[in-house]
């Protein structure tokens, strides 16, 4: 009777440690399911932050790289257009190299040294040029005279320019550069607007 009183005790023993390990497996089943699952989805949240990120710095590389080749091309936009800027310059003075050694220049250089002399504002005007338009100065000296009644004019050394005059009065206070270089370095800035406007109109 003992002995099977002691049968049933080791029986319930072995059962309940039975229970308890199965309890215990399946509770580390979960737990392992679990972390699993927790790792899955850690992983999967870490490989969208790298992407993402990825992505990230690839939009800011290609941004950057566009903006980059924008600037070099605006550059090279710009580059160009000075080049063509110049070279209309450039023929604009050869044609004024042209024009002063024409017969129409002699009534522009009339012209120019009465405003001048008139703008002046003083009753004693000296004028210079160069060599060439100083001597076409004195063959129109008597038209220059009638047109600037009530000045006194006289006409002074020459000067190293392309064209047109310089007049200054008498005791030299005052003087008014009008030679075609210094009318084309006041005037450059105004004419590189319109230059550009006319040559690039529309353009990027």
């Amino acid at each position: 009777m003992v002995e099977r009183g002691a049968q049933l005790i080791v029986q319930d023993i072995v059962q309940e440690a039975r229970r308890r390990a199965e309890e215990i497996l399946e509770r580390a089943r979960k737990e392992a399911s679990s972390l699993l699952r927790e790792a899955e989805e850690e992983g999967k949240r870490r490989a969208e932050e790298l992407l993402g990120r990825a992505r990230e710095e690839g939009r800011l590389l290609y941004e950057e790289r566009m903006a980059r080749g924008r600037v070099e091309a605006r550059k090279e936009l710009l580059a160009k257009k000075e080049e063509l800027i110049e070279e209309v310059f450039r023929r604009a003075e050869e044609r004024l190299r042209k024009h002063v050694s024409s017969r129409e220049y002699e009534r522009d250089l009339l012209r120019m040294t009465v405003e001048a002399c008139r703008r002046l504002g003083s009753e004693e005007v000296v004028v210079e040029a160069n060599a060439a338009d100083l001597k076409r100065l004195r063959e129109m000296e008597g038209e220059l005279r009638k047109r600037l009644e009530g000045i006194r004019v006289s006409l002074g050394r020459p000067v190293e320019a392309l064209g047109g005059v310089r007049v200054r009065s008498a005791d030299g206070r005052v003087e008014l550069d009008e030679t075609l270089e210094s009318r084309m370095r006041r005037e450059r800035e105004a004419l590189r607007v319109l230059v550009a406007r006319i040559l690039f109109e529309g353009s990027a």
